[in-house]
């Protein structure tokens, strides 16, 4: 037995009705987002019936663990990334890896850093032949760039980052105004 639910939502039932197939009549469509199969296997394996197998073969970096079969519509995923991978990249001070980051050999991680910091100098993780993430990623502060002296003032600051200060030292006869 195959079970639907209808939900009841500010006076509507939703969906409003059903029409039962049979499973039988199920076939699943092109297999073109089963991951680790080529483009042309699985468009040759669309219009494969209710618990049918189609022949595939995996593509490199893929092993394949099982037939590919469609059960109730759905492909199952055969085959299984044997690529060599990173464990999750590592956390840093005033920031962190990105949370979409690829874990394969040779991909890279850019670092999202916290509000006041932007990278540094090396702006992301390289996951290594030797599985290890790059090192040397930072988050450092943002400078705040030099302001413009007031009018009928003159300026002397100390540098442009955070902690860092300007003097503003007004010409004779204005006086300081504001925060």
């Amino acid at each position: 037995t195959t079970n639907a639910v209808a939900q009841c939502t500010n006076g509507t039932l939703s969906p409003s009705s059903y029409t039962c197939t049979p499973i039988s009549s199920y076939t699943c469509g092109p297999a073109s987002d089963v991951p680790g199969i080529s483009s042309s296997d699985a468009e040759a394996c669309a219009g494969t019936g209710h618990n049918s197998p189609c022949m595939v073969f995996c593509i490199d970096g893929f092993e394949r663990t099982t037939d590919l079969f469609c059960t109730n519509g759905q492909w199952n995923e055969p085959c299984v990334d044997s690529r060599p991978q990173c464990g999750s990249p590592p956390m840093i001070e005033h920031g962190k890896p990105s949370d979409e980051c690829p874990l394969l050999v040779g991909s890279f991680c850019p670092v999202v850093c916290d509000a006041g910091f932007e990278p540094g100098t090396i702006t992301g993780f390289t996951c290594g032949a030797d599985l290890e993430w790059s090192a040397g990623v930072s988050c450092i502060r943002t400078a705040c760039g030099l302001p413009t002296p007031p009018s009928h003032s003159s300026m002397t600051c100390n540098g442009v980052s955070v902690a860092n200060a300007c003097q503003v030292a007004c010409d004779t006869g204005y006086g300081p105004d504001g925060d």
